[in-house]
Order: structure tokens, then C-alpha cells, then sequence
């Protein structure tokens, strides 16, 4: 009887330990402009209320990124001379705008290079008005050799332990082609 109760634990263990959660990436390549490394289950969405160049998430509907872009001759064409301090600082206060309260922290202090890029990230929560529930986003902004890019992945609060590494390794992976 001993036997039996040790050899169904040990084939509770064994399958246990094999229902850890492993993600699968697949690189992606956005018209040779970018690429980046996504989970492999995630796929094409259309966000009516987004003007992002690129947006995916994942079969479940719960972890959602999306990229822009813009070119600093745009930018200069409508008279903003920006740098990657000033940028960031504005495109994120659209971020927090659509948040209730929301809580901002810098993931680094300072601005640093990453795959050949100027690269600042934060990570931010609050209340999503446009969900109706509280959001966690991570978000980067780089600056490229002729253009800005903004990176940023939202997932829902109560599920930020289950994606945060998978959002550090999505930024930590952007490259400009």
C-alpha cells in the first residue's frame, strides 16, 4: 500500500513539474522596420480606440501589446523637437490619462542603450476607464537612428506576476531593423 501512495506521488510530481508554464517565442518582423520577440500564441487584434502601427495579444484576450512609431523628420515638420526624456514624458502622460489614479514608476533611473537604441521603461497602474478594471502596463520608449518608438504591454493587474517576465524579455528584445 506504502508503494502504491509513493508511486502516485511521484507521478503527481512528474507532472506537475511539467505543467510550468514555459513561453515559446517566435521573432517577428514588422516590414523591416522592427522586430521583436513575441509569444508564439499571440496574434493580429484591431483596437478601434489605438493608433499603434502594430498590435497583438494573446488567444485569451488577457495580455495585449502594441507598438508606434514616429519619425523625428515628422516630428520636426510639426515643430516638436524632441529628445527621448521629452517624448517619453509625453506619450506617457496619454497612458496615464486614461487611468484613474494611477501609480508610475521608473524601471531605470536613468536613460541607457539597449540593442543600439536610447531606451527608458515604467511600469504603471491604476484603474483603466476604457476596461473597467484595474491595468498594469510596461512601457518603453526607444530612440532609434531616425525614429521613436513606444513598446508598451498591458495585461490586467491581478495577472502581472504571470506576465511580467514575458514583458521584460518582449522589451528587452525590440531591435530597429
Amino acid at each position: 500500500m506504502r508503494l502504491g501512495i509513493v508511486f502516485i506521488a511521484f507521478i503527481v510530481l512528474i507532472f506537475s513539474s511539467g505543467c510550468n508554464r514555459t513561453v515559446k517565442y517566435k521573432t517577428v518582423d514588422h516590414y523591416n522596420v522592427f522586430e521583436v520577440d513575441l509569444p508564439s500564441d499571440f496574434q493580429t487584434l484591431i483596437f478601434s480606440s489605438s493608433d499603434s502601427q502594430f498590435q497583438l495579444g494573446n488567444h485569451s484576450d488577457e495580455f495585449y501589446i502594441s507598438i508606434s512609431y514616429v519619425g523625428f523628420k515628422e516630428l520636426g515638420e510639426i515643430g516638436l523637437d524632441y529628445d527621448l526624456n521629452m517624448y517619453s514624458k509625453a506619450c506617457l502622460q496619454l497612458t496615464l490619462n486614461l487611468l484613474e489614479s494611477p501609480i508610475v514608476n521608473k524601471v531605470n533611473e536613468e536613460i541607457f542603450s539597449q540593442n543600439n537604441m536610447n531606451m527608458v521603461s515604467y511600469v504603471v497602474s491604476g484603474f483603466d476607464k476604457t476596461i473597467s478594471k484595474e491595468a498594469f502596463y510596461y512601457i518603453s520608449f526607444f530612440e532609434a537612428n531616425s525614429n521613436f518608438y513606444d513598446v508598451v504591454s498591458i495585461c490586467l493587474q491581478s495577472d502581472k506576476e504571470e506576465y511580467l517576465e514575458v514583458m521584460k524579455h518582449i522589451h528587452s528584445s525590440f531591435k530597429e531593423k
